[in-house]
């Protein structure tokens, strides 16, 4: 399933990158058995909803970093990311629930209030190759206020699994021990 922004087919089922769904949203409503792995472009920042609840029997796997005209996964550029920016200003850049394994690979979650992700229900959560960061603001900042912040909270009962992924400069404040 893709998604990316402006691509100018008429259909827009995600079929492909001309008839890309505008949103994930869209996109994970789209989500089957035969069809669980969603593309987004690299271009496509910002079209992450701020909630996903997923309970489905098998696993969903978001993957960035598409140009937009790949017909496989090995067609990515090296090192390309697609972000999830919170300039906008929400609490959370992405909320996920549900018994349903969920994997994000590629994407770079950026400046979200409190925590860029965070899981709770009985599903898995993989992520592979992301990075996280200025999650969470400092209480130095007095334009923004005081704010617990960090890059996942997983609170869930399935397992989390991190492989190399890089965080920076995300915050945990507000008199609990530590930043990172």
């Amino acid at each position: 399933i893709h998604v990316g922004p402006g691509y100018i087919g008429s259909v827009h089922d995600g079929s492909s990158w001309w008839d890309a769904f505008e949103t994930v949203a869209e996109a994970v409503a789209a989500v089957t058995a035969d069809r669980c792995e969603i593309w987004v472009a690299a271009d496509a920042t910002n079209r992450m909803p701020t909630s996903i609840s997923l309970s489905k029997q098998f696993k969903t796997v978001f993957r960035g970093g598409f140009t937009g005209y790949e017909n496989s996964v090995a067609e990515r550029p090296g090192g390309l990311l697609t972000v999830v920016d919170n300039s906008g200003g929400a609490m959370n850049n992405l909320a996920l629930s549900g018994s349903s394994a969920v994997a994000f690979e590629r994407f770079q979650f950026d400046r979200a209030k409190q925590r860029a992700m965070t899981m709770s229900g009985s599903g898995d959560l993989d992520l592979v190759s992301c990075t996280f960061v200025s999650n969470g603001f400092s209480t130095a900042d007095a334009n923004i206020g005081v704010y617990a912040g960090k890059a996942v909270a997983f609170s869930g009962t399935g397992a989390l699994l991190v492989t190399n992924c890089y965080f920076a400069y995300n915050y945990q404040t507000n008199d609990v021990s530590g930043t990172g």
